[in-house]
């Protein structure tokens, strides 16, 4: 009877122990930034990290965010985050660095502004649940590069036509332009005119010879009325036909 008593005594401290140790849910991460984190200067960089507070949620003391130093500790701190959700900022950072998380969501989100080449580090962040219990840590490198290098890195060299295009190329030249036709005995820079554009010309010409002829048969017969109508008008004068000719010669005495 004794020894059902201490058995069961056993078994029940056992039980008690393992189901208490088995109900603790510890932090942990569950997002975290790129790894490493590339950015462009000039840039607005946002850090985040999602982290779960488990069992220890009520027991959040602040989150800190700064640069890391490595075993494993923050060697400047940037900003911190109380519970209430309150942010203070380093004062010679006010402009470089800010939050932007949600405690409630337990979302911590830091952002870096107008990231310079020297912005380059590793950052981290620590959730503090007090002095009892294990810190939650997360870590970043944050590469920045500049704008120039970008542009360049996009760019790339020139590209260079491979053999088979130039074979292609070749090909498509011989089978459109052919040895002695009009295209490709024509000289570089001069057009050569199509019929169309030969009929059309022909066509002006015609018309502007035409023009001239006209105007020049209206001005003799304009001149020869006019020395008509003087010489009817002066008796000193008279107009004889000579023979052989249509139109008349003027005669002075």
């Amino acid at each position: 009877m004794r020894k059902r008593s201490i058995l069961w005594i056993c078994h029940v401290v056992i039980y008690c122990v393992t189901g208490f140790t088995q109900a603790i849910v510890y932090p942990r991460m569950i997002a975290a930034p790129k790894k490493p984190t590339k950015a462009y200067t000039g840039d607005t960089v946002s850090l985040r990290w999602h982290y779960n507070s488990g069992d220890l949620k009520d027991d959040l003391y602040e989150v800190v965010f700064g640069i890391w130093k490595s075993p494993g500790f923050l060697k400047t701190k940037l900003v911190a985050v109380n519970s209430s959700g309150f942010s203070l900022t380093r004062p010679s950072y006010e402009s470089a660095v800010g939050w932007a998380g949600n405690l409630t969501s337990s979302m911590a989100v830091f952002e870096l502004y107008n990231v310079k080449l020297e912005d380059s580090k590793k950052y981290g962040i620590v959730v503090e649940y007090g002095l009892q219990n294990t810190p939650l840590t997360g870590t970043v490198q944050l590469q920045v590069v500049s704008g120039l290098q970008a542009k360049l890195r996009h760019t790339g060299p020139p590209k260079t036509a491979t053999t088979q295009q130039r074979n292609v190329t070749m090909a498509v030249m011989s089978t459109t332009y052919e040895p002695g036709s009009p295209e490709t005995s024509k000289e570089p820079g001069v057009s050569v005119p199509s019929g169309e554009s030969s009929f059309k010309l022909m066509v002006a010409c015609g018309v502007i010879l035409f023009g001239v002829i006209t105007l020049i048969g209206v001005s003799l017969w304009f001149r020869r009325h006019t020395e008509n109508t003087k010489c009817g008008a002066h008796h000193y004068s008279c107009c004889k036909p000579v023979k052989g000719l249509v139109d008349y010669q003027i005669v002075s005495f």
